[in-house]
Formats: C-alpha cells, structure tokens, sequence
C-alpha cells in the first residue's frame, strides 16, 4: 500500500508576519491577555480582561456579562449563589470545570515512549498525541453498512498509543456508553503499542501531522441539532492543551465519523472551524492512520451537557460563552452588522412544512406594516436558501418571529438587543425560551390560548405525544399585534440599541416595560 503524509508545522510567526488568530476584536483582548507571547509588537493595550475560566481571571475581568433578575427560587438562596450556579452550568465556569477534571490515562516510563490521552471525567472531551486509528476492518463495510450511531466501528486494538495505558481506570470512566454522550464506545478499544507512532513508523498508512478533530455529529438537517455539534465543537477549543498558536487556526482536518457523505445546508459553518475538506469514514477506511494531535470533542447530546439537556437555573441569562460563539461565527463567516434604524427590523420565519404553519401568515404582515412602525421580511428559508445569506438577513434583525421550530435557532446570532417572539411553544415551553436566556435575548410567547386556533391538516391530524407539534395555526391579529408591540418596547429601551443606532431619545419615552423574566 502506498503511504501517504499530510504534514503542517503551525508556528506563531512565518515569513516575518505577525501571528493572527482571525478573531473579534473583543475576543484578541482575551486571546492575546493569554497568550502574551503571540501579541503584535505595537504597543496597543488589551486591557486586563480575561475569557473567565483562566484560573488567574478575577470576577471583575470575565468577558461574561451574566445576570439572575428573575425567580430563581428552588435554585439558590441568594441571587450571588444563583449568578453562580449558572456561570458553571452555562458559561465559562463549564469550561473552567471541565479544565479541572480532564487527566492523563498514559503513563511514560521510558523515553521513546511519547504517546499521550487526556480526558475529562466520562471521556466526555478527550486529547490524544502520537495515536494510531486502524481502520482496515471499515473496508469491506463502507459501502454496505450505515456506520452512524454504531458503537461497533471499532475493536479492540484499533486505537494503539505508544505508552502504558491506565486501562483500569479507563474503564472506571465509561459510565456513558452511548453515542453522542462520551468517546467510551471508542476509546475502550485503545491498547498500547509497543513502537513509536510518528511520521517514520512503516505501521502508518497514512500520517496527519495536523490537529484531527473527530466528529460524532447529531441531525445535521436540523438547525437546532447540527448548532448542538457547532458549538460544543467551539467550547473544546477552551479545552485543548495549546500554547495559542494552533487554539483557533484552521488548518486542521475535521473527521466525521460516519461513511456516508456530510451534505447539510448549514454545512458553511464549517469554514469558522477549518479550511480544509471534511473527511469521513469510508474516505479513510482500509487504512491505519496516524495522528500527531487529535481532538475527541465535547458531543451533541451529554448528559449534563451544554445547549441540549442543560440544566439550566431559572432566572438567570446571558451566557459569555454563547455570545462569544455567536461572535466568532459571525466574524469567521464575515456577516456585516448594520446599525437599526427608525422601524425595527422583523423576521417573521414562515414554515413550508406540513404541520406548524401559521395559516394566517399575510394578515400578521399587514397588520405590523399597519403601524409604520416596522420594516417586515417574510422568511421562507429551505434548503436552496445560502446559509450565509439567512445569517446576513438574522444579524440584521431586532425582532425574530416564529413558531416552535428549528429555524429559531437563528436567535444564536441576532444582535445582543434583539427579542424573539415564539408565536406559539406547541406544549415545548423550554426549548427556545432556553436558549433565547443563554443567549441574553429578550422572548415572550403566546398567552392566551383562547385566542389561539389550531387548524388540524388534510390527512386528520395527529392526537400522539407532542400532538400539538403537529397541528398548524390560526393565530388572533389583535393579540400579535399587542405581544409585538410589547417586544417592541423592550427593544427600543434596550441602551445598547439606542447605542447602535445612534439615537438620543431619552428611553423612557417609549413607555417601556422593566427588562426581567
């Protein structure tokens, strides 16, 4: 078999440049506060800010701006206790947390022994140098069998590290044998290897000598899925063993771990992550395939996990760590933000799918238009719809409307004044009211059900679980028009969008409403 080598060597300065992350400016103050010996030799000062989960970052330098102005009773005893408690569930004290568990599962007792693991408690996140992944048992099944979600990809001895293993305690921490919840599926199967593995060894089909980061992806079809993979992918960054140079560099190679081809009208995303093509399983089976570094991120759907099934405290919102991914896709993707103007700005998302269509769709239109106080774009998004072109519309919204459904997952990257309207929760109340708090965004709902009128469709209806999931929706004009205008208020009182719009006018004369939960 012919060997082949993918080789880079990321140095912080090349050919008499500066070293530059590619990062939001806020985010170069964290970055380079860090790691000082990347800054620029201008004498520009960065501040004394930190991201929050350094563990010499004070309270007072943390980029998150979160706070607990509503009930968060149940939860904590003071509203000190409670701005905690969400800080480590939600924000940068997840990271920080996460730092803390991960350690070393191989051991080196002699020199040419240079292999190494690092995991977080229930191989949740893991890191791996100098690893061997034998794939030639993937040959005769990359065509014939759907490899997704499998927990059999793998045998034992397929992961080879040239150290001594701490199997015993390997196997105390594969507590989540499940597919997207841990790497133990995986990482059960790792035995040492008694040569080196490095770009001389004749046991390497193929030698990577970039960060591989190994992806175990949920529905990327689904919007609100596929952001799950996206962000917890941004969060491991925080988690890598890294002196700055390769944190946010994107010459790397991402590897899904599936063999069928990754086809995802998100799938620009990726460009925020790695300029290189996305590989898979069936591109690489037959082969072993050594790896300098690779990355096991943080998966879609853990327990106790970040986005999907987070705990999160009532009362509090504001996540520094969602902004600071909304930021980082917004940059990376190059959306340009426009300042709002007089009328606000509304997105109403209108569904082409069978159920959960508001059926009165044009009525609510009008009748926004009717006040002159709004400037409304009726968002039909598919999958011939550019992805960028659907973040350039949302960055520039102050108002997102929609019923329950994965296009309001867009929220991620409205502005920080912006408010969302959920037209109706369809019996989900948590979901995007959730993620509207991580993200520190304004939300109200459908109250009054009496003026809410499902309208079942042609096949009958559905009367299951999540029945009202499948229904669609007339919905009263009159008490749209009364939440929008609600919403309406709170954006216009917002500092930061009178900020943004350059706007004098003293916020109380737009009879707002006090900002809470």
């Amino acid at each position: 078999m012919t060997r082949s080598l993918i080789m880079l060597s990321i140095l912080p300065l090349c050919t008499g440049r500066e070293y530059d992350p590619d990062l939001p400016w806020k985010h170069l103050q964290m970055f380079y506060n860090q790691f000082p010996h990347l800054k620029p030799s201008s004498d520009r000062s960065y501040g004394e800010v930190c991201w929050g989960y350094e563990r010499s970052c004070r309270t007072d330098q943390r980029y998150s701006n979160h706070s607990c102005p509503g009930d968060y009773t149940g939860w904590a005893e003071s509203r000190a206790d409670a701005e905690l408690i969400f800080y480590k569930q939600a924000d940068f004290g997840y990271i920080a947390e996460r730092r803390e568990e991960i350690h070393e599962f191989c051991s080196v007792r002699e020199e040419h022994r240079q292999s190494s693991l690092r995991c977080a408690s229930n191989l949740q996140f893991c890191e791996a140098k100098n690893m061997l992944l034998d794939l030639r048992g993937l040959d005769s099944k990359k065509l014939s069998e759907n490899l997704r979600y499998r927990m059999d990809v793998l045998k034992e001895g397929d992961i080879l590290l040239n150290c001594d293993i701490d199997l015993t305690k390997l196997k105390e921490e594969q507590r989540f044998m499940s597919p997207l919840q841990s790497w133990a599926p995986e990482l059960r199967n790792a035995r040492e290897s008694d040569s080196p593995i490095d770009v001389s060894s004749s046991n390497c089909d193929l030698y990577i000598d970039k960060p591989v980061y190994i992806m175990k992806l949920d529905a990327y079809v689904n919007m609100y899925h596929h952001f799950c993979d996206f962000f917890n992918l941004y969060a491991s960054l925080f988690l890598r063993s890294t002196n700055g140079a390769d944190m946010f560099d994107t010459d790397n190679q991402v590897l899904i771990w599936e063999n069928f081809p990754y086809f995802s009208n998100f799938g620009s995303t990726w460009r925020a992550f790695t300029k290189n093509p996305i590989l898979n399983l069936k591109d690489l089976a037959g082969k072993r395939i050594c790896m300098k570094d690779v990355v096991f991120p943080l998966l879609p759907r853990m327990l106790y996990g970040l986005y999907y099934n987070t705990p999160i405290i009532t009362g509090c919102r504001d996540s520094g760590l969602f902004q600071a991914f909304s930021e980082f896709i917004i940059h990376r993707l190059g959306i340009q933000t426009n300042p709002p103007v007089s009328k606000l700005r509304v997105t109403l998302l209108s569904r082409s799918t069978k159920h959960r269509r508001i059926v009165n769709v044009e009525e609510l239109v009008s009748a926004l238009d009717a006040t002159g106080r709004f400037h409304v774009s009726l968002a039909r998004f598919d999958h011939r719809t550019d992805f960028v072109e659907q973040l350039q519309i949302l960055r520039n919204t102050d108002i997102l409307a929609g019923i329950h459904g994965a296009g309001l997952t867009h929220m991620l990257f409205l502005p920080a004044w912006a408010g969302v309207f959920e037209l109706y929760h369809c019996d989900d109340p948590a979901c995007y009211s959730d993620l509207a708090r991580l993200r520190g965004l304004k939300y109200i709902t459908w109250q009054n059900e009496d003026k809410l009128f499902p309208v079942e469709s042609q096949d009958g209806g559905y009367g299951g679980p999540a029945h009202q999931k499948f229904r669609n929706y007339k919905l009263d004009v009159t008490e749209f028009l009364r939440l929008a205008e609600q919403l309406e208020d709170r954006v216009r009182n917002d500092e930061r969008y009178i900020t943004a719009r350059g706007n004098k006018v003293d916020p109380t004369a737009f009879n707002g409403i006090k900002e809470e939960l």
